[in-house]
C-alpha cells in the first residue's frame, strides 16, 4: 500500500511508477509479459507502450498482468482518480477465502434443492406412467391413502 497519495499525469506514468516501486527492470517485466517474443522485441514494445507519444498501447489484460506481477497497483489508482472513484483497498486473503466459501456453500444449497426437485419430479413421472400403462393396483392406492 502507498504511504502517500500520488497523482499521475497519465496511465503510462502510473505504469512506470508501478514498475519502479516493484524494483523490477523493464526488460524483466517485458520478457515475462511477452515470453514468446525475442527479449529485445518485448523490451522495445514495453518501452514504446510506456511512452504516451508512441502508438504502442497495452491491453487491459496486459496492464492487469503488470500490476499483479509487480504487486503494485498505481494504474488502478490512476483509473479510479480519472473516473472520480475512491481508490480501492486490497482485500485480505481471509476475506477473499470467506467470500469464496460462502459462494460455494450457496451453490451447494442450490444444487441440493435442484437435485431434490428432480427426484420429486421423477417420482411423479413414474406414478403417471404407472397410471397410463394401467399398472396401478389396489395396493398402490392403499399406500397412497395410508
Amino acid at each position: 500500500m502507498m504511504s502517500e497519495v500520488t497523482r499521475y499525469e497519465s496511465l503510462e506514468e502510473a505504469l512506470m511508477f508501478a514498475i519502479r516501486r516493484s524494483h523490477k527492470e523493464i526488460k524483466e517485466v517485458a520478457v515475462t509479459l511477452w515470453p514468446s517474443d525475442p527479449h529485445q522485441t518485448a523490451y522495445g514494445r514495453l518501452v514504446d507502450a510506456l511512452n504516451p507519444a508512441k502508438r504502442q498501447k497495452l491491453s487491459m489484460n496486459e496492464i492487469i498482468f503488470i500490476m499483479h506481477y509487480c504487486q503494485q497497483y498505481d494504474p488502478l489508482y490512476y483509473m479510479a482518480d480519472q473516473c472520480l472513484h475512491d481508490r480501492p483497498v486490497a482485500k485480505c486473503i481471509a476475506t477473499e477465502e470467506k467470500e469464496i466459501k460462502e459462494h460455494f456453500d450457496n451453490l451447494m444449497k442450490q444444487s441440493m434443492k435442484a437435485y431434490q426437485h428432480i427426484v420429486k419430479m421423477t417420482k411423479k413421472r413414474e406414478e403417471i406412467e404407472k397410471i397410463r400403462n394401467g399398472h396401478v393396483t389396489f395396493h398402490d392406492f392403499e399406500k397412497k391413502l395410508g
